[in-house]
């Protein structure tokens, strides 16, 4: 049995970019 994939069994999910503080 082939061993699950880590990325498969915890997904990473892209943190949205901050956007830059405005004055």
């Amino acid at each position: 049995v082939p061993k699950p994939s880590p990325l498969k069994s915890s997904p990473v999910v892209p943190k949205p970019i901050p956007a830059p503080p405005k004055p």
